[in-house]
C-alpha cells in the first residue's frame, strides 16, 4: 500500500499545477524589447518626438487614478478584458493613446482606429498572442502595417519558434484530420477491414494513436479533404454528387452503403 501511495504522488508538481490560476490575456506582460519596437515605430509614424509617453497599466494599478501629464500619449499594453472601457475613457478626456489590442475583436472596439500586423507577439509569460493595435492618432480608420510587422518580428528573433507540425504519411490518420473534416461538414467512414490501429507511424509516436489506411480508404480520405478545402456549400456538394452519379462514378467520400446483413458493401457514395 505504501509503495502504491508513493507512486501516486511522484507527480506532485503536476497535481499542484491543476490548482494554479490560469493565465489570461490580462496577464500577458510585455517584454521590453517588444515594447521598445512598438514604441519606436509609433513615435516615428505619428511624430511623437518630445511628447511624454506614459504606461499606466501594471498589476493592481488604476489607470483612471493615474496622473496624466499635459500632452502625453498612452503607449501601453492594457488588460484586454476592459479595453473598450479604456478606449472610451480616454476618448472622453481627449487623451491620445496607442494600445495593444486583441486582434480578433479589435474591429468591434468603438471610438478608435485599428492597425493589424502579421506577426505573433510573444509575451513575458510565454503566451503567444496575435495582437493588433488601437489608437486615436492618425487618419486611417483601418489599416495593415508591413513596417510594424517587420519591427515586431525583428524584436522577437530570439524567441523560440513553435515546433513545426509533424507531417504524417498519406496512408496514416489520427484525430486531427478527422476533426477538420467534421468541422467542414464532411462525413467520412472506413470499415474495420480497411484500417489498422497503430501507436507509431514512420518511427514517430502518434499522440493518442492512429490508423494506417488501406489504399481505397486513403483515397477516400484524400478526396474528402479536397472537398473540405473547396469550402463548398451543402447545395454545391449535392450538385457534385449528382454529377458523379450521372457519370457512373462513385464519390467515395461520405457515408458507406450497407448490405442487408449489416456488412459494409464495396460501393461508397455521397449522402
Amino acid at each position: 500500500m505504501a509503495q502504491r501511495n508513493q507512486a501516486a504522488f511522484t507527480d506532485y508538481e503536476g497535481f499542484v499545477a491543476k490548482f494554479e490560476p490560469k493565465k489570461t490575456t490580462d496577464d500577458c506582460y510585455t517584454p521590453e524589447g517588444l515594447y521598445a519596437a512598438v514604441r519606436d515605430w509609433a513615435v516615428e509614424e505619428y511624430g511623437l518626438q518630445g511628447r511624454p509617453l506614459v504606461r499606466p497599466f501594471w498589476p493592481g494599478g488604476d489607470f483612471e487614478a493615474f496622473e496624466y501629464p499635459a500632452g502625453c500619449v498612452v503607449l501601453d499594453n492594457p488588460p484586454f478584458s476592459i479595453i473598450s472601457r479604456i478606449v472610451r475613457w480616454y476618448g472622453e478626456r481627449g487623451i491620445d493613446f496607442f494600445l495593444f489590442a486583441p486582434n480578433k475583436t479589435a474591429c468591434g472596439i468603438r471610438g478608435c482606429h485599428k492597425i493589424f500586423v502579421g506577426a505573433d507577439t510573444v509575451y513575458a509569460n510565454g503566451a503567444r498572442v496575435n495582437t493588433a493595435f488601437v489608437t486615436n492618432l492618425g487618419d486611417a480608420e483601418l489599416r495593415s502595417s508591413a513596417s510594424l510587422t517587420r519591427a515586431i518580428a525583428a524584436a522577437q528573433t530570439s524567441v523560440a519558434k513553435p515546433k513545426a507540425r509533424l507531417r504524417w504519411p498519406r496512408r496514416f490518420t489520427h484525430f486531427s484530420r478527422l476533426e477538420r473534416l467534421a468541422a467542414a461538414g464532411i462525413d467520412y467512414a472506413a470499415a474495420p477491414g480497411e484500417v489498422a490501429a497503430v501507436r507509431k507511424c514512420g518511427g514517430k509516436e502518434a499522440y493518442g494513436g492512429g490508423y494506417l489506411l488501406g489504399r481505397e480508404a486513403a483515397e477516400r480520405l484524400a478526396a474528402a479533404e479536397r472537398l473540405a478545402a473547396a469550402e463548398l456549400t451543402d447545395a454545391e456538394r449535392a450538385v457534385l454528387a449528382r454529377l458523379a452519379r450521372r457519370g457512373g462514378a462513385k464519390t467515395r467520400v461520405l457515408a458507406p452503403k450497407t448490405s442487408g446483413r449489416g456488412r459494409t458493401a464495396a460501393g461508397w457514395s455521397g449522402s
